[in-house]
C-alpha cells in the first residue's frame, strides 16, 4: 500500500469512526470534560509504561493508534466511572498479558508505595478462625487461615514491583474486574474447583483466595485491608509533609 492510498484509507477510517461515534458521544454531552482528566501522577505512570516498550518504530506507531482507539472506547463506556480519581488510577495501573491457559497481571509503578514491606497488614477474620504464618519478611507476607467449617483462606502481601509477574490460571477460571469499597478495583478469579481469588493493589499488592466459603468474606477482607492500607498511606504522606518543612 503506497503512501497516498494509506492516507486515503486512514481518512475513510476516521470518517467512519466519527459517524459511528456521534450518537455515543452525544450521550455524554452533559459530562464535564474536565471530570475525566487524568491526574499528573497517573499520567506519569502511563508514560512510564509507554517508555518501557522496546519494539520497533513501526510497531510503536501501530500500538499508539490502537491505544488511541482504546482511549476513545474507554471514555465512552466508563466515563462516569473514571470521574473518581482512585478508580482512574486503578484502571490505568493494571496491565494484562493473555495466554492460552493463563493470564499475567502486571502492576504499574507507584512512586508513593514502599519498595519493601514496611508494615505488615493482616486481615481480621471472624471468631473461630486459626492463623498459620507461612512467610513474613520484607519481600513477602503469606498467611493461611482455617475456618471452623473447613474453609481455607490464603493471604499474600507483596511490595508493588512493576517488573514482578503475577500469573493466574485462566483456563479453568473466569476473570472479572470488580469494584471494592473506597473506589478501588480488583481482579476476581472464580475457579472451577470452587476457589475464588481477589488480586489488587493499594500501597502493596494483595492476593486473597478462599475455598469453601462465601465470597462475601473475600470482599470483607479486601475492604478491611484497604482501610488499613489507606490509613498507612495517609500517615506516610503526613510524615513526609512535615519532614520537608
Amino acid at each position: 500500500m503506497n503512501a497516498e492510498t494509506n492516507r486515503d484509507f486512514e481518512a475513510r477510517i476516521r470518517d467512519a469512526a466519527q459517524r459511528s461515534l456521534d450518537k455515543e458521544v452525544a450521550a455524554f454531552d452533559a459530562l464535564d470534560p474536565d471530570a475525566t482528566a487524568v491526574s499528573a501522577k497517573t499520567e506519569r505512570r502511563i508514560l512510564r509504561a509507554i517508555h518501557t516498550l522496546r519494539t520497533p518504530r513501526t510497531h510503536r506507531t501501530r500500538l499508539r493508534r490502537i491505544a488511541a482507539c482504546a482511549a476513545i472506547l474507554l471514555s465512552l463506556t466508563v466515563a462516569a466511572l473514571l470521574c473518581v480519581e482512585p478508580i482512574r488510577a486503578a484502571v490505568w495501573n493494571f496491565f494484562f498479558e493473555w495466554y492460552e491457559d493463563h493470564v499475567v497481571v502486571r502492576v504499574g509503578a507507584d512512586e508513593d508505595a514502599p519498595s519493601v514491606i514496611e508494615e505488615v497488614i493482616l486481615p481480621d477474620l471472624p471468631q473461630g478462625w486459626t492463623t498459620t504464618e507461612i512467610a513474613n519478611n520484607p519481600s513477602s507476607v503469606f498467611y493461611r487461615y482455617d475456618g471452623p467449617q473447613g474453609e481455607q483462606l490464603f493471604y499474600d502481601q507483596n511490595p508493588i514491583n512493576p517488573n514482578a509477574v503475577h500469573a493466574f490460571d485462566s483456563e479453568h477460571s473466569t476473570v472479572t474486574t470488580v469494584a471494592l469499597k473506597g473506589g478501588y478495583t480488583a481482579q476476581l478469579f472464580a475457579f472451577e474447583s470452587g476457589t475464588s481469588l481477589l488480586f489488587w493493589s493499594n500501597r502493596y499488592t494483595f492476593t486473597v483466595s478462599l475455598k469453601g466459603g462465601d465470597d462475601d468474606l473475600l470482599y470483607q477482607v479486601a475492604d478491611d485491608l484497604n482501610q488499613k492500607a489507606a490509613a498507612l498511606t495517609k500517615k506516610s504522606e503526613f510524615s513526609d509533609f512535615f519532614a520537608k518543612k
